[in-house]
């Protein structure tokens, strides 16, 4: 099988993931390698997933890291920050980003129960991973999900009291 020849090159090669997740103070806890030769040669490409270091909201905090192989020498770009926000019927990945991890978790719990947005499905939408990030202004949030966009609002009209804040201010489907 091949991926099990590959995930035997990528061990070999675990010393340098390992190497990475100690700039970070934790240990490696998941490699998912891959390899796009048609046949099924040695891995280039791998997620890392760190141990997790905090907790947020009884939900792990930890680092991913994307890796590439150029030869016999793996590298990796910045680790970037996940974990897992607690929906009514599953668990979603997301990287907060630029974003305070406990404003990102709460942003995403508190627009995942408003049901829908101009019709479409919120819950269809938040799928994993989401990456978010603040938008233009202070007030804005950015999230992307899979094939998703969404922008959320922390600006919030004081009247009619029933207004939802954060609210979401647009959503879109991408091709």
């Amino acid at each position: 099988m091949a991926w099990r020849s590959a995930l035997k090159n990528l061990l070999h090669s675990r010393e340098a993931f390992d190497a990475r997740g100690q700039a970070y103070g934790v240990a490696v806890a998941e490699i998912d390698a891959r390899s796009f030769e048609a046949k099924g040669g040695k891995a280039n490409y791998a997620d890392v997933k760190c141990r997790p270091h905090a907790s947020l909201r009884d939900q792990p905090l930890y680092y991913v890291a994307q890796c590439a192989r150029s030869g016999k020498l793996w590298s990796c770009g910045q680790a970037e920050l996940e974990t897992l926000v607690k929906l009514p019927a599953r668990e979603l990945a997301i990287r907060p980003g630029t974003l305070e991890p406990k404003l990102a978790y709460d942003a995403i719990q508190k627009i995942s129960g408003y049901g829908y947005f101009q019709g479409k499905s919120l819950d269809a939408a938040l799928q994993s991973t989401c990456n978010m990030g603040m938008g233009d202004k202070p007030d804005l949030i950015e999230i992307s999900c899979k094939r998703w966009a969404i922008t959320v609002s922390f600006w919030c009209p004081k009247t009619p009291q029933k207004t939802a804040c954060p609210r979401v201010i647009f959503m879109g489907e991408r091709p």
